[in-house]
């Protein structure tokens, strides 16, 4: 069985006879087989789940976190019941933000919103979902574009900095038309941030969107990433020709980090999960894959309070027929001290020496748990259907299974480090010193090793080649006179050695 973590909220009802003007919104919740698991919060239009709360209902024990607490709490509401709350009256003109949380993330619940006792929108989390955002208004609008998915076409969190430049995001994002009337012109914009500029814009082919109707829009043009150590954000913004009545559905966002050398899926880490079957040879895996060969040094593991005396280790396995298939490298076993059980603990664990992968290879890094719960830690972000695992001797015979069959659909966190980033059977070309950087015409190159034929490739930021020339020695120039003002990667090859530089042409 699988336990985690939770947090906790309050809960509020209210009746009124409402004024002119106003209206008296009603909520009525359709619990499943296990309606304690279950929680909700109604916050002004665009607020997170404990911001502003203007009403909450059901088990104040799973609260906005959620995500498998596992909590046994009586409170909350009845099973398989429906319950009236009365929220209040609110101006006609209002909008509001609804979060459901289902504690376990095996969905089920129906929430309906009544405004003067008529249902206007129906809400109901599907059989995996741990959480669910909606937005609402006490009227339904005419005009109402609202954003209900979006996607960068990459899942990783950490992206070390020599993967991105092979690293392509390709956008995409679903629409719907919430409003009463047909909307022309739909498209999504794209804006890719790195912390201080925006580095590239993206938007799709505008369409039209008859009332209810949902569609999803490719972003184009896709955009390799930058060379550099930066967070990065994605914006998704919607328009269309007739003005929105509820702009707060509009947008979405997503984010990632460049890193030095860390591979990962998990983002913000949200809860922890661990199997929690005593003695039961449990293993917790993600699939990874890396667009270039490279050589892995170590793992790391985020762990929530850990039992003192228990032990983990970290291990590198391959995918076979889609699965994880066989143990290939493994770390010593780390057993867990005083001090680590007393909150959580970044555990970082060497390999034996580096070990190689092959590049556009699935890999799965895999965590042991033998004993109590190892609670990783866990991201809900960004996660990607199929590509974490599980597996304890009890569970149909040790069979693997991804967390999603048991409503988990989460990014552990764990992290391939790849140390110096020094690839299979490639040097990295060291210290490049480039001047004047900035420049209006020429950047100077100075290696400290002499390079023979090497092809120097100079990228623009959406990954488009802009000037290639072949050099020898040890110093060269790039001429960017009829570059256009911005960031720009140089790449030097020579044979098997390799050297990446920004530069910058203002």
């Amino acid at each position: 069985m699988f336990t985690a973590l939770a947090a906790v909220a309050l809960s509020t009802t209210a009746n009124a006879q409402c004024p002119a003007g106003q209206g008296q919104l009603d909520v009525d919740v359709t619990t499943d087989g296990f309606g304690y698991e279950f929680y909700f919060e109604i916050t002004p239009a665009g607020d997170a789940c404990g911001t502003n709360t203007v009403f909450a209902g059901g088990n104040t024990v799973v609260g906005c976190a959620g995500g498998g607490a596992g909590v046994q709490d009586p409170g909350g509401y009845a099973n398989s019941t429906t319950i009236t709350e009365n929220v209040g009256c609110f101006p006609l003109t209002d909008c509001f933000t609804l979060t459901m949380v289902d504690d376990w993330g095996d969905g089920g619940t129906q929430i309906d919103i009544k405004v003067d006792g008529v249902v206007l929108y129906t809400y109901t989390m599907g059989g995996s979902d741990a959480t669910n955002t909606y937005n609402f208004c006490m009227q339904q609008l005419n005009y109402d574009l609202a954003l209900t998915g979006a996607s960068r076409g990459n899942y990783y969190a950490m992206i070390p900095d020599e993967h991105s430049l092979y690293t392509t995001l390709s956008f995409s994002a679903d629409v719907e038309n919430a409003g009463q009337l047909d909307l022309t012109n739909v498209a999504v914009t794209a804006v890719v941030n790195d912390g201080a500029t925006d580095v590239n814009t993206s938007t799709s082919t505008p369409v039209t969107l008859a009332a209810a109707a949902t569609n999803n829009v490719a972003i184009a043009p896709d955009f390799t990433l930058p060379y550099g150590i930066a967070n990065y954000t994605v914006t998704f913004t919607g328009s269309s020709t007739e003005a929105d009545q509820d702009m707060s559905n509009n947008t979405m966002a997503s984010t990632f980090e460049v890193t030095d050398s860390v591979l990962s899926r998990a983002g913000t880490i949200t809860s922890a999960l661990g199997i929690g079957a005593a003695l039961q040879n449990g293993k917790l895996g993600q699939t990874f894959a890396s667009p270039i060969d490279d050589a892995i040094t170590s793992i790391s593991g985020f762990h929530r309070v850990p039992v003192p005396g228990d032990s983990t280790k970290y291990a590198i396995w391959s995918v076979v027929n889609g699965e994880p298939g066989v143990e290939l490298v493994v770390t010593d076993a780390h057993v867990f001290t005083m001090d680590d059980s007393l909150n959580t603990v970044m555990l970082t664990l060497d390999l034996p020496a580096p070990f190689d992968i092959t590049a556009n290879t699935n890999y799965v890094v895999m965590a042991y748990e033998y004993n109590n719960n190892v609670s990783l830690g866990t991201a809900a972000a960004d996660y990607e259907m199929g590509t974490n695992w599980v597996a304890w001797d009890s569970n149909n015979g040790g069979a693997w299974a991804n967390g999603e069959a048991f409503g988990f659909a989460v990014n552990y966190a764990l992290y391939v480090n790849f140390g110096n980033i020094v690839g299979v059977s490639e040097n990295v070309l060291s210290d490049i010193n480039v001047y004047p950087n900035p420049s209006k015409d020429f950047v100077n190159v100075q290696l400290t090793e002499d390079v023979n034929n090497a092809t120097v490739v100079v990228y623009a930021m959406d990954g488009s080649i802009v000037s290639t020339k072949v050099v020898t020695g040890s110093l060269f120039t790039v001429d960017v006179q009829d570059f256009a003002n911005g960031i720009y990667m140089v790449e030097i090859r020579d044979n098997n050695n390799t050297g990446v530089v920004k530069i910058i042409k203002e």
